[in-house]
């Protein structure tokens, strides 16, 4: 699989190991059998909008796979610990290719993605491939590169 991977859907329940823990998904067996350890991926839950979330091996060795949900999304998405949920995910690329090949052509844009922190970066990218259109991205990748450019990386 990659960036433009099929999209798989599944219906799984919300779990917690404690309290103090954050919510995960255990994805079921027949939705990953071909990938090997974990993947980055982009996650709907009931339709709305992707997040990305990085699927990982349960254990060392472990064909099972989940992935964490962060409190914010499980309160923007309305659904908790113990809900059954429709799950789409796809597997994508770190960075969509549109814009890894934008910010390559940008030595500005390149500088001000390299002083990044990950976490924002990771943000900036969810935002592209979590449009829907070609027309879309396009535009997300047009002004992520503008506001690299002018040297505003966090408000990229």
């Amino acid at each position: 699989m990659g960036h433009a991977a099929t999209e798989v859907t599944f219906t799984a329940s919300i779990l917690k190991k404690h309290k103090d823990l954050p919510r995960y998904v255990a994805l079921p067996r027949e939705v990953m059998l071909d990938l090997v350890g974990g993947f980055t991926a982009a996650v709907r839950f009931n339709g709305g909008p992707a997040c990305r979330r990085h699927a990982r091996p349960w254990g060392k060795g472990s064909n099972a796979r989940f992935f964490g949900l962060a409190e914010d999304q499980c309160r923007r998405d309305g659904v908790d610990t113990g809900d059954t949920v429709l799950f789409s995910i796809r597997q994508v690329d770190e960075v969509p290719p549109e814009f890894a090949r934008a910010i390559a052509n940008s030595p500005a844009a390149a500088e001000a993605w390299a002083a990044m922190p990950a976490s924002h970066r990771r943000n900036r990218c969810d935002h592209i491939a979590g449009a829907k259109g070609a027309e879309t991205v396009a535009r997300r990748i047009e002004r992520a590169i503008a506001t690299l450019e002018r040297g505003r990386p966090g408000s990229a």
